[in-house]
């Protein structure tokens, strides 16, 4: 669930899309989420570029993201995770992301579920 911060998070994306991007990702902050407990999935490089979570901060992928359709051409119909997808943006030089300003909380299991209950509440 995201919590919209000064923008709306479609329109972050929107605005953060070029002609040289051909997945582009929301993350959030660490200290935004709520019901997550990993040390986050990427870290930043020059331009938005995505790596894998290293030096510098570390972000959350919220789940959020735009795919060029060039990325789905020739792929066999089947269920396969997105992450074939980034990899094909990461070895073009073209998988980005953008930090969204507002919270994120992961429902996906009790304990993080119970947590934006809590969050919503306190709203």
């Amino acid at each position: 669930i995201l919590l919209e911060g000064d923008h709306a998070a479609t329109d972050v994306l929107k605005q953060h899309w070029d002609d040289e991007t051909d997945a582009l990702l929301l993350l959030a902050r660490l200290d935004q989420a709520s019901g997550y407990d990993g040390e986050g999935d990427f870290s930043l490089g020059p331009r938005g570029a995505l790596q894998p979570k290293g030096e510098g901060e570390a972000f959350v992928f919220t789940g959020l993201q735009i795919l060029c359709p060039e990325l789905f051409a020739g792929a066999k119909v089947e269920p396969v995770s997105t992450r074939a997808f980034w990899a094909k943006a990461q070895e073009r030089g073209r998988f980005r992301g953008v930090v969204f300003d507002g919270g994120w909380m992961h429902v996906g299991d009790p304990e993080g579920h119970a947590r934006a209950e809590e969050r919503l509440a306190a709203r």
